[in-house]
């Protein structure tokens, strides 16, 4: 007999294998604040930063955040309202200056290979290239020139323009 366990106290969802942090908090499922550790990731002189942690961990969810932290809108990249609704009840959005600075500022490149598998090297080797694929094509937009590539050249080099 299998349990569920996604919903194991009246009502309340449980993310039981859900790694997409946007999914997560819009749908009002428990979640445990890790928030305050990206004023650490992301203070200069940080260096590196390593995350070792079993499977099953967080690991891939703690990236999702970090990329819904940082992600600006390609399309406005003022309009940091997705940040905003995603983080306004957390930890870290009381950090307004934090926030201002980081939140929705940048952009970003995610990638998980968390669900790469296949009987044979060629099998996942094969899934790893749609995953490039499917983020060359989600950037396309990044080859024609934009309001981005300004705001983008200010964020990397602030001395370049």
């Amino acid at each position: 007999m299998e349990i569920n366990t996604d919903r194991a106290v009246s009502g309340t969802v449980f993310p039981i294998g859900i790694s997409d942090f946007e999914n997560l908090i819009s749908n009002g499922m428990v979640y445990i604040d890790k928030t305050s550790c990206l004023e650490e990731l992301l203070t200069p002189g940080t260096g590196v930063f390593q995350i070792q942690r079993p499977r099953r961990f967080g690991k891939t969810l703690a990236m999702s955040m970090l990329s819904c932290f940082l992600e600006m809108n390609y399309e406005n990249p003022e309009d940091r309202s997705r940040p905003e609704r995603l983080f306004r009840d957390l930890a870290i959005y009381k950090n307004r200056a934090f926030c201002d600075e980081y939140m929705g500022r940048y952009p970003v490149i995610s990638i998980s290979f968390k669900d790469v598998e296949g009987d044979t090297f060629e099998d996942a080797a094969e899934m790893i290239v749609a995953i490039f694929a499917e983020l060359a094509s989600r950037f396309a937009f990044l080859t024609k020139k934009t309001a981005l590539d300004t705001l983008f050249l200010q964020r990397i080099n602030p001395n370049s323009l």
